[in-house]
């Protein structure tokens, strides 16, 4: 075991989240497509010198086409995680239309995306349920994929950007085990440019 001191070894996280841009037919073409991209590909992803894939490969379909993909993925020569694209902070309930942590890592997924910009701003989702659903997501020993992003103009301000992007982490991180991987997604996106996204 290494020192306190050593530094944690970077790494590499790429992927995409479909939100809901494809139908179930449409998500299951593009991940046979990835599947056989991949496989052609000698030299990708890169390994280590262990030898190791080095580069972690995710993809987020919706919620149906999860298992599917998944069984998809696992044709690749490559690893690939399979995520999901929200949670709820509860195990089980009545809490109609969502879905917990708990099937969610049944259906093998392993990471969940949360507190995207679009949640926060078209379903009113606040700091707080990002915290909790972040803590049932590791609960069940999966990775929280957070998106962060200040919800004002900050212009040049880059020290409110700073401050805005704290207050959204800070919650997460105190909701959580200090041992907990945690993604956190940058996405400058702010109020006003979402307004402006949606008819």
């Amino acid at each position: 075991m290494g020192a306190a001191s050593d530094p944690v070894p970077r790494r590499r996280l790429v992927g995409t989240s479909l939100k809901m841009y494809f139908d179930l037919h449409r998500t299951q073409e593009y991940a046979q497509s990835v599947t056989e991209l991949t496989n052609a590909l000698r030299d990708f992803p890169p390994r280590d010198a262990a030898g190791k894939q080095a580069l972690d490969l995710f993809v987020i379909p919706d919620f149906v086409s999860i298992m599917s993909v998944r069984a998809q993925l696992d044709a690749c020569t490559s690893n690939f995680w399979v995520g999901a694209q929200d949670t709820f902070d509860q195990d089980a309930g009545a809490y109609t239309g969502e879905v917990s942590a708990r099937t969610l890592a049944q259906a093998g997924c392993r990471l969940v995306e949360i507190g995207h910009a679009e949640r926060r701003a078209l379903f009113g989702e606040t700091d707080d349920t990002v915290a909790s659903k972040a803590a049932a997501v590791v609960r069940h020993r999966m990775i929280p994929l957070v998106c962060i992003g200040e919800v004002t103009f900050p212009g040049e301000d880059v020290e409110l950007a700073e401050r805005e992007c704290w207050q959204q982490v800070r919650p997460v991180l105190e909701a959580v085990p200090d041992d907990a991987e945690v993604v956190l997604a940058y996405e400058p996106v702010t109020l006003r440019a979402l307004r402006t996204s949606w008819p």
